[in-house]
């Protein structure tokens, strides 16, 4: 993450991160791009995801959600790769960078409630009326794990 956002920032990229250095799950970068782009034509929003999700923690993991808010299409993660390896072997010449410290007070860098925003929202894709009414208890148990009644437990 300190990587990228040096390099972000040299490069003049408005980037948000999470307000409290803490981790952000996928989703939650999903409702960010999607809420911001949603009454916009032009200036989107886009996302990087540093993930080890598909890989070994040691390796990490970067993904690119486009505009849309999914995963990018295969024409993109390609292009990306083929732009990423010629960086790499021109042993990363081409690639500005700045300091981590600079790069977090750099003025295209924002500090955003990614989780406080996506669960804020969850009223208006969730019934909380309907999941009150049916009188829904949610537990957990270390043995068995997530239990739910439905009624008086």
């Amino acid at each position: 993450m300190a990587s990228t956002l040096e390099v972000l920032a040299a490069n003049d990229v408005i980037v948000m991160v999470d307000q409290d250095n803490g981790y952000t799950p996928t989703p939650v970068i999903s409702h960010a791009i999607l809420t911001y782009n949603r009454e916009r034509k032009t200036g989107l929003a886009d996302g990087i995801v540093i993930t080890p999700s598909h890989n070994p923690p040691e390796d990490g993991g970067f993904k690119y959600n486009p505009p849309h808010g999914g995963p990018a299409d295969s024409d993109a993660t390609t292009w990306i790769e083929k732009q990423a390896n010629a960086l790499l072997a021109d042993d990363l010449r081409g690639v500005k960078r700045i300091s981590y410290e600079k790069a977090r007070r750099a003025s295209t860098t924002h500090r955003h409630d990614y989780v406080g925003a996506y669960v804020g929202d969850l009223g208006s894709v969730i019934d909380m009326e309907a999941i009150r009414q049916a009188n829904l208890s949610i537990g957990w148990t270390r043995s068995v794990g997530p239990v739910w009644t439905i009624g008086d437990p």
